[in-house]
């Protein structure tokens, strides 16, 4: 939105060339949440933000996925009917720059947890954030819910090195299907076990270039002498960087 409508019409096109799917930015009508199969696992991706730091026409507003409860709801039923094991929001809730969660990101994150996502991905501080897990009822269900507050900025185009950090939300989800002698399924059981994120590093060279490396990866190659990509200040850089991963996802 920070280059009006026609940011959004590129946006969606750009990924639609690459063939890559998205929920969460809408052209003429709204778009219907992302199902993913794999392996006899389902999962409904859906996506919200909770304001815009641009202002909005009524009708640009329509063209961004806004967290409402009556959209929410749609969406939540949406994806039961399609009977998914599981549902992951990606939400933004502008707190930029900050290393500490606020109550709005918390209370939105709660919303989606409430509603039925069980697992939730933040972005709107453009910096990494802790994460939370618990156990959660909801519907008569107990949920197995788990979000990151923020994945941080994957651009690193700020001045700051804590913008040069990111991570990728690493889960590995698995389903238990029980047969009688018939064949007939009588119990299914999913759930998710969460690991430690994916570090990445964000260089950025003069002409605004951007190189992303896996954090542990450059580490471990700068200590053995693998390679002459960055600087001994980069390198501290990202080694504070990967220390505080450490003490974020323990």
């Amino acid at each position: 939105m920070d280059k009006n409508e026609k940011g959004i019409t590129q946006t969606i096109a750009n990924l639609k060339e690459q063939s890559i799917q998205q929920v969460g930015l809408n052209e003429e009508s709204r778009t219907n949440p992302i199902v993913l199969s794999k392996n006899d696992i389902s999962i409904g991706i859906v996506s919200y933000a909770t304001s815009s730091n641009v202002k909005m026409t009524s009708k640009q507003a329509s063209s961004i996925n806004m967290l409402e409860d009556g959209k929410l709801k749609d969406d939540i039923k949406y994806l039961k009917d399609k009977k998914v094991d599981f549902i992951i929001a990606y939400l933004d809730c502008p707190n930029v720059d900050s290393l500490m969660v606020n109550g709005d990101e918390k209370t939105a994150m709660d919303t989606l947890f409430t509603a039925g996502v069980h697992v939730v991905f933040g972005g709107g501080s453009m910096v990494v954030q802790e994460d939370v897990e618990d156990q959660l009822e909801v519907d008569g269900s107990v949920n197995h819910i788990y979000g990151i507050y923020s994945l941080g900025d994957f651009m690193g185009g700020y001045q700051s090195t804590d913008s040069q950090l990111s991570v990728i939300g690493n889960l590995e989800f698995n389903k238990k299907i029980t047969k009688n002698k018939k064949g007939e399924v009588v119990k299914t059981e999913a759930d998710f076990k969460v690991k430690k994120p994916i570090g990445l590093w964000t260089e950025v060279d003069k002409k605004y270039g951007k190189t992303i490396y896996i954090l542990e990866d450059a580490i471990s190659d700068y200590n053995n002498e693998n390679t002459n990509k960055f600087t001994a200040k980069q390198y501290h850089n990202m080694k504070e960087a990967n220390e505080r991963l450490e003490k974020l996802f323990q």
